[in-house]
């Protein structure tokens, strides 16, 4: 019986092993700024049948990432829209790939896009709050306009939990509110 368990507890730790080794290597090679490497490693993590799905989207992430270094936009684009559809579940990996699409049509002059990119971070629940706050700077309030200004607003406060971390924000979304009432 011992023996099973060790078998198990091995086999278990080896695959673990394989799945977390592509990821290490590509968060290394984005670190240092080798996007070939880092796009070749998150392309093993996502075709490894034993990495996680949080994994697989992480990797995604990456690739557009670095794609959005490299400033080629258009390949951006089109992989950190796979990171929303092909993981939708991965709400932070989505929420921050949502958050680069927004700066992908910024830089190709799509501003409308953009805009629209921005809201989206802003609505989603369990975005990582830095992510939130640029989101919502970079919006435009006047094209926005009042009525959508505020429904965003309501759904910001509603969404974001209410802790000692994200109190002073709160506290500051609440005052725009108040403002525009």
């Amino acid at each position: 019986m011992f023996k099973k368990f060790l078998l198990v507890l091995m086999i278990g730790s080896f695959m673990v092993g394989t799945a977390f080794a592509g990821v290490k290597e590509m968060k290394e090679a984005y670190l240092s700024e080798d996007y070939a490497t880092c796009i070749s490693e998150a392309r093993k993590v996502i075709a490894d049948v034993n990495a996680s799905i949080e994994d697989k989207a992480i990797a995604q992430r990456y690739i557009g990432h670095s794609y959005y270094r490299q400033t080629d936009y258009a390949k951006a684009l089109t992989e950190l829209q796979k990171v929303i559809t092909d993981y939708p579940g991965e709400i932070r990996a989505c929420a921050i790939a949502q958050y680069y699409i927004g700066h992908c049509y910024e830089r190709i002059g799509k501003t409308v896009e953009a805009q629209e990119a921005w809201i989206k971070v802003c609505r989603m629940q369990e975005a990582h709050l830095t992510y939130v706050k640029v989101a919502l700077s970079k919006l435009d309030k006047v094209a926005l306009g009042k009525e959508e200004y505020l429904k965003l607003l309501d759904t910001m406060i509603f969404i974001i939990p209410t802790t000692g971390e994200n109190a002073e924000f709160l506290g500051l979304l609440k005052s725009e509110q108040e403002k525009l009432r």
